[in-house]
């Protein structure tokens, strides 16, 4: 059984303001990230193991169109995604949500 993707609420906040911002810069630009994350979202529920680990068990997903990264853990149970962050940001802020 493949694990259940679970966004967590920082994560989903990383999302709405992503979200915000592209659509304040261009209407529909926003709807087009989130069709690219859903995508992705959908890439790592199906094939989680096909992300390498990046730091102990942290997993990244690139988001092709955006410069966006996916940050997530895989759990017995189901993937925890902990954050979706501009690739330009420092390590810290994701680190620090583990």
């Amino acid at each position: 059984m493949t694990p259940r993707l679970f966004v967590r609420k920082a994560a989903r906040a990383d999302v709405a303001n992503a979200f915000g911002w592209y659509e304040a810069h261009r209407v529909g630009l926003g709807n087009d990230f989130a069709m690219e994350l859903t995508a992705a979202y959908e890439g790592i529920e199906s094939q989680p193991l096909r992300f390498p680990p990046i730091v102990d068990d942290i997993r990244m997903a690139l988001l092709r169109r955006f410069p966006y990264v996916i940050y997530f853990v895989v759990l017995p149970r189901h993937i925890s995604v902990i954050a979706v962050v501009h690739g330009h940001r420092k390590r810290q802020v994701w680190q620090q949500r583990r």
